[in-house]
């Protein structure tokens, strides 16, 4: 079979195409179209592109430390890269061939980029300073810990209460129907959707990069330390919530 980019995009969902954020939408994605119909033809699988992406996960955050202009606005190119072979390697495994430990490594490739990016942009600003912070400041390397270290707890809880949910209903105890219905899934889904339009996914990988290209990163690096934060706050709090709630039901 002769795959093209249309094959790809009249067999992305209707939900994932409404549910992608608006940068996604207008520049990752439509060329994700194309890029997995090449990678169809020549055989190669969803989990090859997913691999592959994680080399830009990782050189993002090491690409902004090194004291170079260049690889500065390399780095920053790096996470647009890394989110555009997510597109793809989503596009292989819904409408070509789903393999297996898939979503693993995706979201390795995600903890990954959480990890670097905070660290990588304090150390950055570190070095060069920016709009508010002068070089040397070290409260820049504070704040990228909290946004590296806050976006990965809140991944983690996330992932830990998924399986703890998953492990319930496996056994009967639960059902997935009364864990997550009405104004609470709706909260959800709304957060998911504000998440994905103003986290990593969203409105940060193009204003990283006019961040490092016009030395003023330090916003950015602020920015996604207070929406890490809460984001984490969020999700740590909804999580327990559901927890007590079900534990006070089960009692």
């Amino acid at each position: 079979m002769k795959y093209n980019a249309l094959y790809f995009k009249e067999r992305m969902p209707v939900e994932k195409r409404r549910n992608d954020p608006l940068f996604v939408k207008i520049f990752y994605r439509p060329i994700s179209f194309f890029i997995s119909a090449f990678c169809a033809n020549r055989g190669i699988k969803a989990n090859t592109i997913t691999v592959i992406s994680l080399i830009p996960a990782l050189f993002t955050g090491i690409f902004l430390m090194i004291n170079n202009y260049v690889f500065n606005i390399v780095g920053a190119l790096l996470i647009s890269l890394w989110l555009l072979l997510d597109c793809v390697d989503g596009n292989l495994a819904r409408s070509v061939q789903k393999q297996p430990y898939g979503e693993f490594l995706d979201a390795l490739g995600s903890y990954l980029v959480a990890a670097s990016i905070g660290i990588g942009l304090g150390v950055h600003v570190y070095t060069n300073g920016g709009f508010l912070f002068a070089p040397s400041n070290y409260y820049a390397i504070i704040i990228g810990g909290i946004a590296s270290v806050a976006d990965l707890l809140m991944r983690v809880t996330h992932q830990n209460y998924k399986n703890a949910t998953y492990l319930l209903n496996d056994k009967g105890i639960i059902s997935e129907k009364t864990e997550d219905t009405g104004t609470e899934s709706k909260k959800s889904l709304l957060f998911a959707k504000i998440k994905m339009e103003f986290g990593i996914g969203g409105i940060i990988p193009p204003a990283l990069l006019l961040s490092v290209i016009i030395g003023k990163a330090d916003l950015i690096l602020i920015y996604l330390a207070l929406y890490n934060f809460m984001s984490c706050g969020f999700i740590v709090c909804m999580y327990i919530k559901k927890a007590l709630k079900y534990i006070n039901t089960a009692l």
